[in-house]
């Protein structure tokens, strides 16, 4: 009899956690989404805002800087290009789709969902210039391992061998 309540009760709260996960995953993800995307568009809005100025004034020295400070802290392959497709400063992030959907005047507007299994990099691009003149884009291969939920690890398990040790170590404390 305790055997058959034990068994219902275990397999009622399984249900119960299933029922409360299920939903939760997908809403977790989502905010973990949202946040990559508002952080990184807003770090490609300050790229495109320096592009837009070292374009104008022809020097890309500083910019070409600060591209690569960037990436050496956040290991974030950014590249910027102007209209014509040449490179003004970074590497390794040139997506096409995106590039042009920014070169139009878009921006990014979402992103893949960032699940335990899902990408391991999204591309943020952002037009450079003002209002409908666009003289570039600015472009971001964003790794996504940072915003994923680390996966479960198992402790070690629990031998004799620590407690024994523990008690000898607060023994020789005293």
């Amino acid at each position: 009899m305790h055997l058959r309540i034990l068994t219902v009760c275990t397999v009622l709260i399984a249900c119960l956690v299933t029922a409360l996960a299920v939903p939760f995953a997908p809403a977790y993800s989502s905010h973990r989404t949202g946040k990559l995307l508002l952080e990184r568009r807003a770090d490609a809005t300050r790229f495109a805002e320096l592009a837009d100025q070292a374009i104008r004034d022809g020097d890309t020295s500083g910019l070409v800087l600060e591209v690569s400070r960037y990436h050496a802290l956040h290991g974030t392959a950014v590249e910027i290009r102007d209209r014509d497709g040449a490179r003004v400063a970074g590497g390794g992030a040139w997506a096409s789709g995106p590039a042009e959907r920014a070169l139009s005047g878009r921006t990014t507007g979402s992103l893949p969902l960032v699940t335990p299994f899902g990408p391991g990099s999204a591309v943020v691009a952002e037009p450079v210039g003002r209002d409908a003149q666009v003289f570039g884009v600015v472009v971001m291969r964003v790794p996504t391992a940072r915003f994923r939920p680390p996966p479960p690890t198992r402790s070690p398990p629990y031998s004799s061998h620590d407690a024994t040790a523990s008690r000898s170590r607060r023994r020789q404390s005293r």
